[in-house]
């Protein structure tokens, strides 16, 4: 009877009992990663984990082995870092209430655009997806292994390919592209990181995880990360739809970069001058180099129209191909039948040593076997942001903060704006960085150039303006957590980043407009706590409100670590319209509406507070011969009240304001 080997754990190579470190990858018993699925689990049924292999903003890669057929299988699993985290029992589950329905709409895309490629399985030059299913409350797919290297690490790694290779990698991508787009498919992400250089000389397009079926409607409005060099000029713009054309440029700059080594500037450097990329300073071929810089003509126009015609003008150069493939002298991973191993490795005075040894040789053998992609500090990182407006201060995209993480130094953001289409002609427009729990990050803020704001974190742009740029620093991106940087926007779009490394720093220029607005209060203490008590004068009048008034300070709101009851007193207006009587909310800041629908109402009780109801946006109707009236201002939206809170009132005048600790329930308003 043939008796089983056993296997690493990690990468199912045979494992020496004598040793209990695997010789091939390094791994040992206990080694482990946070977030990631344990070695050893089982999904579906049939697949074995082994260690991670590759991971990105919306999901984490793993070995794995296939129990049913002997097989070394790769799988995918949904696991966006900025709205989910890992409970009990390998389940994924959103970081918060607010992000649930992202997180379920996404699983539900990243399923679907899986079950989108296996269309097309079979084909030599895309991978292959066998099986996606859902298990632990997220998303799987199981894809073919290949035993290869990417095209970036090639190059990295052993150094350019010539004219007959390039034009060997030009001919199997064309193909794959002629498939796709005939099966009115999008990869969008193509670049030397997802192309794979297999042993046995196929070339295999992967990571589909940015395709689009580009006919249908829902194909746009997604948020996509760019890629510095291989992402043209239409996928930093939400009014540009992208196209089959867009693939044809991110082919013939990593063409470019396959030639030369080097990643391609970005379209708009190569609007202003794009000498460099014309330059042939490797001497290739003067033919393929020329079907090159018409594939990655900036403007889409002025490149080929389709897979086919770029097909065609390869077919027509004097040179012959060259196959290229994985080198030989790369390990690569093979499997056997599987037994988790179950005896503890041996101690030795020698074993830390071994072990830190074969760590070290395990990194790098993994990036050789699995095609991971080397990190290096970027000097750069594009990023299209979703972002939509509705004419009300709101969300409006975000940076992850992997992307912030990836430097090792404060960051120099610039955001890349456009005003609101119904932006009224005269009126202000500006931006708040906040965090994953919408509170303002103005603490972590520093200027590359003279920036001033608001106390409350509002960033005030010039109209005509469409870029504007800050530095935050490393702390402020340490603190972001597993979310990410979002900006609360006010009349404009966001609708690409630019990120880059940072050290040099001005001081923010802090306005602080409404500190002498503020009303003077007291605090008193009683059987129910702390009390708060304002007398509000008139701080001026304006043509639109007959009264607007002081201010009750942000720190009159601190006294309390909870929900605060907000009681107003009113008095009438001489000759005032009694019909008419109206008192809207507004915050200190800036942007005097950023709060307008954060303000709650106390729930009716018997003998309690009376009905309140809303008018248009943050306005309360005053009942004629009302006299008081009572709101709640919840906990999480002191940060975004700046320096507090005042009234502008029509017909009526608020005379006395009490803060009090609320405990009950509330609901929105009437």
């Amino acid at each position: 009877m043939k008796v089983p080997r056993k296997l690493c754990k990690n990468c199912f190579s045979p494992l020496s009992v004598k040793g209990g470190i695997c010789s091939v990858c390094g791994y040992t018993k206990g080694d482990g990663e946070p977030f990631v699925l344990a070695r050893g689990t089982k999904l579906s049924g049939r697949y074995i984990i082994g260690g991670s292999i590759g991971r990105g903003g919306f999901g984490i890669t793993y070995l794995a082995y296939d129990t049913h057929n002997g097989e070394t299988v790769a799988v995918k699993e949904y696991f966006p870092t900025t709205l989910a985290k890992r409970s009990s029992g390998n389940h994924v589950i959103p970081g918060s209430e607010k992000n649930a329905e992202q997180f379920n709409t996404g699983a539900e895309k990243f399923f679907d655009e899986a079950e989108l490629v296996r269309r097309f399985n079979g084909n030599p030059n895309i991978v292959s997806i066998y099986e996606c299913f859902y298990e632990n409350n997220t998303a799987y797919y199981v894809m073919e292994y290949l035993d290869g290297i990417t095209l970036e690490n090639y190059v990295v790694k052993y150094g350019t390919l010539n004219s007959a290779q390039t034009l060997y990698i030009a001919d199997k991508l064309t193909m794959a592209l002629v498939v796709l787009h005939s099966g009115e498919v999008l990869h969008r992400d193509i670049s030397p990181d997802n192309v794979m250089l297999c042993r046995d000389g196929r070339v295999k397009l992967i990571d589909f995880g940015a395709a689009r079926q580009f006919l249908s409607e829902e194909a746009q409005g997604y948020t996509v990360i760019m890629k510095t060099g291989f992402s043209p000029m239409e996928q930093y713009s939400q009014n540009t739809e992208s196209d089959i054309r867009t693939d044809i440029y991110s082919l013939g700059t990593l063409l470019y970069y396959a030639l030369t080594g080097n990643v391609p500037e970005s379209p708009y450097k190569r609007m202003e001058d794009d000498s460099v990329f014309n330059e042939n300073t490797v001497k290739a071929d003067i033919g393929l180099w020329s079907v090159i810089g018409k594939a990655a003509a900036v403007t889409p126009t002025e490149r080929y129209q389709n897979a086919e015609e770029l097909r065609n003008a390869l077919s027509k150069l004097n040179i012959s191909a060259s196959a290229i493939a994985a080198p030989n002298d790369y390990n690569f991973l093979r499997t056997d039948d599987f037994t988790v191993p179950n005896s503890p490795p041996p101690r030795s005075k020698t074993r830390h040593t071994a072990m830190l040894a074969a760590v070290f040789a395990a990194a790098a053998i993994l990036l050789a076997v699995f095609g991971m992609r080397i990190f290096s500090k970027p000097e750069t990182i594009e990023i299209a942001l979703d972002s939509e407006y509705a004419g009300h201060f709101n969300i409006g995209g975000k940076i992850p903060s992997s992307q912030l993480r990836k430097f090792d130094s404060d960051v120099e953001i610039t955001l890349f704006i456009r005003p609101w289409e119904e932006m009224p002609s005269a009126d202000i427009h500006g931006v708040i960085p906040v965090n994953s729990d919408d509170r303002s990050v103005l603490g972590y803020l520093t200027s590359s150039e003279e920036l001033w704001a608001d106390e409350n974190g509002w960033i005030n742009i010039e109209k005509g303006d469409n870029s504007l740029t800050f530095v935050m620093s490393r702390e402020g991106i340490e603190s972001l957590g597993d979310g990410g940087l979002s900006f609360e926007t006010y009349n404009l779009i966001v609708t690409s980043a630019v990120l880059k490394p940072s050290d040099k720093q001005n001081e923010l220029r802090i306005y602080d407009f409404h500190k002498e607005r503020n009303a003077p209060y007291s605090v008193y203490d009683n059987e129910n706590g702390k009390r708060v008590v304002l007398e509000l004068g008139e701080y001026r009048v304006t043509e639109w409100a007959d009264f607007e008034s002081q201010g009750i300070p942000k720190s009159a709101f601190r006294v309390f670590d909870g929900d605060v009851k907000v009681t107003v007193t009113l008095e009438d207006i001489e000759d005032g319209d009694n019909e008419h009587r109206d008192v809207y909310v507004r915050n200190c800041g800036f942007c005097f509406n950023v709060i307008e629908y954060d303000i709650l109402v106390p729930l009716e009780t018997e003998g309690g507070y009376q009905p309140v109801n809303r008018i248009n946006d943050c306005g309360i109707h005053i009942d004629k011969n009302r006299r008081q009236f009572v709101i709640i201002i919840p906990n999480n939206v002191k940060d975004k009240m700046s320096s507090g809170m005042f009234f502008q009132c029509m017909n009526v005048r608020t005379n006395k304001v009490c803060l009090e600790a609320y405990n009950g329930e509330y609901a929105s308003f009437v």
